[in-house]
């Protein structure tokens, strides 16, 4: 995260990809979610936020919030189109 707050964005991709192999399957999907919020506001890698949001629901199926964030996978996946 302090990569992300420093604006040291492939160091922040980096760490929260390697925190993966340490992360206990509980906080897995924070960290998918984390990733999603870095290539969507940060780096402009829509189509990777989007894969990440499919892999967070994958993980945590009983989402508060699951039909607002299946939309924002769509949002996502329609800004990759259009960035192409």
């Amino acid at each position: 995260m302090a990569y992300r707050v420093d604006k040291q964005y492939p160091e922040a991709e980096k760490s929260f990809k390697q925190s993966l192999k340490y992360v206990d399957a509980a906080n897995a999907p924070d960290v998918h979610w984390n990733l999603a919020l870095l290539y969507s506001h940060n780096m402009n890698r829509y189509g990777d936020a989007a894969k990440e949001l499919e892999t967070y629901l994958k993980l945590s199926p009983d989402a508060p919030n699951k039909e607002t964030i299946k939309k924002l996978i769509q949002d996502f996946k329609d800004k990759a189109r259009a960035s192409e």
